[in-house]
């Protein structure tokens, strides 16, 4: 849950970010890709960036809606974090889907 960080005033409730487990995040997700989809122009392109709870699912859901030729690269933004004790291998990336509205979209213009 996430509330607003006005300067004044009482600190409310702005939204939540919980949909009541995988399966109806997954449908929510669905319902507004196919939604996105005809809103792209022709030479759009829709990124998706995601952690590793869904990525996997959503990319599942991605290529229901867009064909694979529409999909040229799967971005990995890696990012450092202190090194911890933990059990388990720590989580240090997100994934970003890359598809566009045309099997051509594949033009990458680097940024400096």
């Amino acid at each position: 849950a996430f509330q607003t960080t006005a300067p004044a005033g009482p600190v409310q409730p702005a939204y939540t970010d919980d949909h009541g487990g995988l399966a109806p995040y997954l449908q929510m997700m669905y319902e507004r890709l196919l939604l996105l989809r005809p809103l792209l122009a022709p030479g759009g392109s829709l990124f998706v960036h995601l952690d590793w709870h869904a990525a996997h699912y959503i990319k599942c859901l991605l290529d229901a809606v867009f064909v694979a030729a529409q999909f040229p690269h799967e971005i990995i933004w890696r990012y450092r974090r202190w090194p911890a004790r933990a059990r388990l291998f720590q989580r240090m990336h997100d994934t970003i889907f890359w598809y566009g509205a045309t099997p051509t979209v594949t033009r990458w213009r680097q940024l400096y």
